[in-house]
């Protein structure tokens, strides 16, 4: 069983309990779960935890792709891929 916190500036905002069986597949859970927008609310990032264990930590999305734009409108040969 996975868990799944998402956060907004680093505080975690809401919670979901993910029915995926590895920890690839409560990833992909978590982003399509944002993708679909069936979390309300500014969210920048989220967690996957098991238990007491943080296994996968996806925070501040939105600075993240700003950063990565701003990079590349400053430098054309710069190239990140899709």
């Amino acid at each position: 069983m996975y868990r799944c916190h998402f956060t907004c500036k680093g505080r975690i905002v809401a919670g979901a309990d993910l029915s995926a069986s590895a920890l690839e597949q409560a990833i992909h859970e978590a982003q399509t779960m944002l993708a679909e927008g069936t979390r309300a609310g500014a969210i920048d990032g989220f967690e996957i935890w098991q238990g007491a264990s943080l296994l996968h930590a996806a925070e501040e999305l939105q600075s993240l792709l700003d950063a990565s734009i701003s990079l590349q409108r400053s430098d054309p040969s710069v190239r990140f891929p899709p």
